[in-house]
């Protein structure tokens, strides 16, 4: 699939009421992400602070996706799937943090790991769990 057609399904899946939860519990976790690593980097070594808000936010993100997104969507497979997924995106933005740390400024470089995380999460999601959004 062209990066052009991936773009036009992410704005395509903006107009159902499944994809606004989806972005939207997404965008209030980073959000809340952002300020507890805005706090937590005041205390120890932001690239500690971003391994732990990563993998707190992927935790945060899951849930709330396997409880309020998730409740209502008829999947073509098990949510384990979802897990796996999930598991995908903690492995992108740990490698995105180690390969980009120092080199941008810490709450932007958790900003963009989430932004590129929730994209390869968003096509892995709609190829494989949900059958229509």
């Amino acid at each position: 699939m062209s990066i052009k057609n991936i773009i036009k399904n992410i704005i395509k899946m903006y107009f159902s009421k499944n994809a606004v939860l989806f972005g939207g519990t997404g965008l209030l976790n980073a959000l809340v992400m952002s300020l507890f690593l805005s706090f937590l980097g005041l205390y120890i070594e932001h690239f500690i602070a971003l391994i732990i808000i990563i993998q707190l936010s992927i935790i945060t993100d899951f849930l709330l996706k396997n409880y309020i997104v998730f409740k209502n969507v008829k999947a073509t497979g098990k949510k384990i799937h979802f897990e796996w997924i999930s598991l995908v995106g903690v492995a992108i933005q740990d490698l995105m943090a180690w390969l980009l740390s120092g080199r941008i400024e810490y709450i932007l470089l958790y900003l963009l790991t989430v932004l590129v995380a929730f994209i390869l999460k968003y096509y892995l999601v709609r190829l494989i769990i949900w059958t229509k959004l």
